[in-house]
């Protein structure tokens, strides 16, 4: 008799979604981290929570110039966050695709 094997399917999951790929990011985002606070004037690259924590306790310390130091790389980070959102509607609405800028009639 012939029996037919249940296949058992593992779940689906993106290439983004592979815990392999979230591994390595991880990880890239613990060397920027620790290289950035190290070598780069005690701020964070790419942890805005870290900034701000330590400008809580630079003002909780009341070391109000250094503060004021974390204030850069917060609103740097602010900055680029807002003009990503607006950029792509700019090019949406103005038609400049790759580059090319087509004129509407």
């Amino acid at each position: 008799m012939y029996t037919q094997k249940k296949q058992i399917k593992s779940p689906y999951f993106l290439m983004c979604e592979r815990k392999w790929i979230y591994n390595i990011l991880i990880a890239v985002a613990g060397v920027f981290g620790a290289y950035t606070f190290l070598l780069r004037g005690n701020v964070f690259c790419n942890a805005q929570t870290g900034n701000v924590v330590l400008m809580g306790m630079a003002i909780g310390a009341g070391k109000w110039q250094e503060a004021l130091y974390y204030l850069i790389p917060i609103s740097a980070y602010l900055l680029g966050a807002f003009i990503s959102e607006l950029v792509p509607n700019f090019v949406k609405h103005h038609r400049l695709y790759a580059g090319i800028h087509y004129l509407s009639a």
